[in-house]
This record gives C-alpha cells, sequence and structure tokens, in this order.
C-alpha cells in the first residue's frame, strides 16, 4: 500500500513538472507589448514573454474607455494598444479602440506578419485592421482565445464579421524597459 501510495505521488509530481515545461515553452513563443498614451505615436514597452491568461489579464487591466476619451478630448487620438506576437508562425494581434460614432468608440483589432531581415535587423511587418463595431470586450477575447490556439482559420471566420478597414505597414519601435 506504501508503494502504491508512493507511486501515485511521484506520478502526480513528474505530470505537474510536464504541464509546467510545456506551459513554459508554449509562453516563450508569445510576446507581448503595449503603447500607452504617455507614449509618443508608434512606441511600445515589451512586456516580454506571455501567456494566454497574463494577455488576458493586461487587456482586462486597461481602462480603454477612459483612455480612449482622454486621447479624444486632448485631440491627440493616442490610444492605447496591446500587442502579440506568435514568434512560430510570425503572426500578431493586435487590440485598440477608435471612434464608433461622435459619442462611442470601438475596439479594433489587427492581424497582421512580421519578418526581419536577417542581414539588416529591419523587421517588415503588415496588418490589416478591422473594427468590431461595439466596445464590449466579448469579440476581442474571442479573437484572443483563438490567436493564442493559433486557430487561425477560426480567426478568419470571425474578421468575416467585423469591418474591414484597411491593409497597412506597420512600424515597429520599441523604447526600453523602464
Amino acid at each position: 500500500m506504501k508503494h502504491t501510495a508512493l507511486l501515485a505521488f511521484l506520478l502526480i509530481l513528474i505530470l505537474i513538472g510536464c504541464n509546467r515545461t510545456q506551459s513554459t515553452e508554449k509562453s516563450a513563443e508569445f510576446t507581448s507589448r503595449i503603447h500607452t498614451t504617455d507614449l509618443d505615436t508608434d512606441w511600445y514597452r515589451p512586456l516580454g514573454q506571455t501567456t494566454l491568461e497574463q494577455h488576458l489579464a493586461n487587456f482586462q487591466s486597461i481602462n480603454w474607455e477612459s483612455e480612449y476619451w482622454k486621447g479624444d478630448s486632448a485631440e491627440t487620438f493616442n490610444a492605447p494598444d496591446l500587442e502579440v506576437l506568435d514568434s512560430k508562425s510570425s503572426k500578431y494581434l493586435s487590440v485598440s479602440v477608435c471612434p464608433s460614432t461622435h459619442e462611442s468608440f470601438q475596439f479594433y483589432v489587427g492581424i497582421g506578419t512580421q519578418s526581419e531581415n536577417p542581414n539588416t535587423g529591419q523587421v517588415k511587418r503588415t496588418v490589416r485592421l478591422y473594427g468590431t463595431g461595439t466596445d464590449k470586450p466579448d469579440k476581442v477575447i474571442a479573437l484572443i482565445k483563438l490567436f493564442y490556439g493559433r486557430d487561425f482559420d477560426g480567426i478568419d471566420r470571425l474578421l468575416k464579421d467585423l469591418d474591414f478597414f484597411e491593409e497597412l505597414e506597420d512600424l515597429y519601435q520599441n523604447i526600453e524597459k523602464q
């Protein structure tokens, strides 16, 4: 009986260790960064390696409505932007806010690809921007979950219901962590 309990205990420890290794390996594949309203346009602060849970916590910690109206009233339109890069697929997902009407805002998302020239280190990014048509985070959270699951077909299905804004080349500029 002691041997069975000891064996079960060791098996549990091994399974926990394996799950932690898989979680660490997977989180190393995702890196996030943030643009806040106090930063110059197109500048981001790296947040480092992340997981789905951490990225969702970062998303929910931003007071999107307050930040949107702060930029709107100052006429800077410098809204926050939270972004995650999947190093395995070279795809990234960004989330921000923009006007919906004169009295309301909406979330918008960017789905893009990133490549780096190995000779120059220059980063090239192309992004497609979509409006969600709502200030409710449900659609954004669904896209974030699909992105972390690398369900790009599911993302494409959701994007068909959103308003396509434009495709553009995006600037990639980081500031040092402060």
